[in-house]
């Protein structure tokens, strides 16, 4: 019998636990010849999270539920990349969000799928109809500029929500960088994945906490970690289109409109300072990401187990 082990991160989800998993186990329920192990780790929540997630493994008979506990917040792409770790033992690993956006009935569809296939990777991806204009529009943007600069082209999207063979496990586990971005590292090693759509659900309870400026975060991470070469080629574009653009200005204002050559210069100057401005903070936001990847301290803390 595969071990398949079910990775459920949660930040302050003590409204949404005992519903997610009451749906999660009628769902496994149905699923046959597959022995699951259910991993809650609580990402330094500031609610009762981790005391539903004790009660859930003191109460639960069926399934072998185990909680992990951070000392605080370090994010939802290392609580995966630690309870990647722990997924080494499996057949196969699937991560779910415990907000019910992911919906858990969709695990028989992506099991089903893996078996019948030679999908090492399935990944999940979002109608969107629930994100707002401003969320697609930077995404959109985002992706279309990443991939034109990278040697691998990411899907515009995808959900964290997916289901990974072992062989796929040990490969993630073998990156030694320190920023890690779930899935980015899936797309970055070369397997095709199979790819279905879901619909967004509502929240049952609680709010998101990934707003505007963590995405804009999560962007620079993804392309420091896994396209460096993008801030040397985005600021020499960059700088080609200045120099072409500026000269273009200067051969119109000086040839055709003479008496504007002073206005021409001014917006030049202009031009110049927003471009050194936008390649100094794209430097440093790359040397601050430095900083983090050559940093020897540990990427995670765990207080507590159960």
């Amino acid at each position: 019998m595969k071990k398949i082990l079910i990775g459920v991160p949660c930040y302050n989800e003590e409204g949404n636990i005992d519903l997610f998993f009451e749906r999660l186990s009628k769902t496994l329920n149905k699923i046959i010849n597959f022995q699951f192990d259910i991993i809650f780790l609580d990402d330094g929540s500031k609610d009762g999270t981790w005391e539903i997630i004790e009660k859930l493994k003191l109460n639960n008979g069926k399934y072998k539920i185990n909680g992990i506990k951070f000392s605080r917040n370090f994010g939802k792409e290392i609580a995966i990349k630690c309870m990647l770790e722990r997924a080494e033992k499996y057949d196969y690993f699937i991560t779910i969000d415990s907000d019910l956006q992911h919906p858990p009935e969709l695990i028989e569809e992506l099991i089903n799928i893996s078996s019948s296939t030679k999908n090492r990777i399935i990944l999940t991806k979002k109608t969107n109809k629930n994100s707002n204009f401003l969320r697609l529009f930077t995404a959109k943007v985002f992706y279309h500029t990443f991939n034109l600069f990278s040697e691998f082209k990411l899907i515009n999207g995808l959900s964290d929500f997916s289901l990974i063979d072992n062989k796929i496990v040990r490969t993630i586990n073998s990156f030694k960088n320190n920023i890690f971005i779930f899935k980015t590292a899936l797309q970055s090693v070369g397997y095709k994945p199979k790819i279905i759509e879901f619909d967004i659900e509502e929240r049952e309870k609680g709010k998101s906490n990934f707003n505007f400026i963590r995405l804009i975060g999560y962007a620079f991470q993804t392309i420091y970690t896994y396209n460096s070469p993008f801030i040397i080629k985005f600021n020499l574009i960059n700088l080609s289109f200045v120099i072409l653009f500026s000269g273009i200005l200067s051969l119109f204002s000086y040839f055709i409109l003479p008496h504007l050559l002073k206005n021409i210069f001014i917006f030049f100057i202009f031009l110049m300072i927003f471009w050194i401005t936008v390649s100094i903070m794209i430097i440093t936001i790359y040397l601050v990401s430095l900083t983090k990847e050559i940093d020897r301290k540990p990427i995670y803390i765990i207080d507590e187990e159960v």
